[in-house]
């Protein structure tokens, strides 16, 4: 039963025009705080408060607009738009904003998808649920066909889970690469082939094909999947056999489940049981997935590598950020003062941090945010700490190549960065702030746009 309260909020709720506005309208629904959004999709919970703030709204990052469009089920264009049209809304959620209770109900309710709703699901670009390509025919009554796209015969191993994405994607959809991917894989693509080229050594050998493959007896291979999967954080799924392939004696094994979040081709591992050569052929169906919409959203959902990292990074700053502070407990259930020297943050008792996290997260926004103080003495000395401590959080250079990225820097400026880990005298990490110098960027900016998201 609602209150009167809740009712009157729901019935006054406008249509959202920008999507900080629906974002905020979203959180109230699903009853989450920025801090609870903020620790799920793993950004900064200050982030959160700046998109949804009334007055002054910040600007939707593209980095931002992935984390939301996997939690909330739209496409990254969708937030990065300056103002939205009442059309865009999908109508659960437009309707929930305004009061209209029944379309409400329809998203706490969860379970397996039959055929329509999956395929009503793949054509809408707004649902979270995306697999490329789509085919209508590779839906069944209650799951959807996976089909065999790339084996790869050698040197598996020669390449990490996100690498063999990225040739994937590169395979079968060429225009979803970015170019700092694309350069990148082709680079280590060529040099695999080239120590691959004439070589008698099991150890050096890698190919990988989209054409037929013959197994013979006790044979193997590794195959990726042709489809690629988008899962928001409020779909799953389960991966199963088929008897055709059961019957050619063939065994496939894949990762059993598809959790919330996921992002990339399917793996499968596949060795021939039967006497006689089977041979495996393009679009020869695999496995099927039988999809599921959740009725909650988990707490936890599957993160892509180069994310983890990203967060690596900036973690390791503001853990670095958090020895130039000092934490004090109060008496009296008090809180936590924070004081930075002589600059004291927050001790009154409506102000005060709760606990330590709370404590540090409010540490690094008051840092932030004084960094482009009109107080030249204290700006000039968290200047001085934040130069500190980049020189003291230690990037490799995968780490490295990603903050590049992410800060936008030019090829030139990438190739210039990592030639440091090049050659004799090449070194096994770099400061964050070397990094920032060798891609000529201010070391305070970079910093706080890392922070930002």
């Amino acid at each position: 039963m609602r209150t009167t309260s809740e009712q009157a909020r729901r019935k006054e709720a406008k249509p959202p025009t920008t999507p900080g506005e629906y974002l905020r309208q979203l959180m109230a629904i699903d009853q989450l705080s920025a801090k609870t959004l903020s620790k799920t999709i793993k950004c900064h919970a200050q982030t959160i408060y700046n998109i949804t703030n009334s007055s002054d709204p910040q600007k939707i990052s593209h980095r931002m607009a992935l984390k939301l469009s996997g939690y909330f089920g739209h496409t990254t264009d969708f937030w990065l738009q300056d103002t939205l049209e009442p059309g865009q809304i999908p109508s659960p959620r437009a309707a929930a904003g305004s009061g209209v209770e029944a379309d409400l109900e329809q998203l706490s309710g969860g379970g397996l998808l039959v055929d329509h709703e999956i395929n009503a699901l793949l054509d809408d670009t707004q649902s979270g649920l995306e697999i490329i390509p789509h085919n209508p025919g590779a839906t069944q009554s209650v799951s959807y066909d996976l089909t065999y796209g790339l084996s790869i015969k050698h040197g598996y191993k020669k390449l990490r889970r996100p690498e063999w994405r990225m040739v994937h994607t590169k395979e079968f959809n060429p225009d979803g690469l970015e170019d700092w991917e694309r350069d990148f894989i082709e680079t280590k693509l060529e040099a695999l082939r080239e120590k691959n080229n004439g070589s008698t050594n099991d150890h050096d050998k890698f190919d990988f094909a989209q054409g037929p493959v013959p197994l013979k007896q006790f044979e193997s291979v590794r195959v990726l999947a042709r489809e690629h999967l988008n899962f928001g954080i409020q779909y799953a799924a389960f991966v199963g056999g088929t008897t055709r392939n059961s019957m050619d004696g063939l065994l496939v094994v894949p990762g059993l489940q598809v959790d919330p979040g996921y992002r990339g081709p399917m793996f499968f591992f596949i060795t021939n049981l039967d006497s006689e050569t089977v041979t495996l052929v393009p679009g020869q169906k695999l496995a099927t997935l039988a999809i599921l919409k959740l009725g909650n959203k988990p707490t936890k959902a599957y993160e892509r590598e180069v994310e983890e990292r990203m967060r690596k990074v900036a973690n390791g700053i503001r853990k670095k950020l958090i020895d130039i502070f000092r934490f004090d407990e109060l008496k009296y259930s008090r809180g936590v003062k924070v004081t930075f020297g002589a600059d004291i943050i927050e001790t009154t008792d409506t102000s005060a941090a709760q606990d330590l996290e709370d404590a540090h997260f409010m540490a690094i926004r008051w840092l932030q945010d004084n960094l482009s103080s009109e107080n030249e003495g204290l700006r000039d000395r968290l200047t001085e700490a934040v130069q500190e401590v980049l020189d003291a959080v230690a990037l490799d250079r995968e780490a490295a190549k990603l903050v590049g990225e992410y800060l936008g820097a030019s090829k030139d400026k990438q190739a210039k960065l990592l030639k440091m880990f090049e050659g004799p005298s090449a070194v096994l990490n770099i400061s964050a702030k070397t990094a920032f110098d060798k891609l000529d960027q201010n070391a305070i900016t970079a910093f706080q746009a890392i922070l930002a998201d």
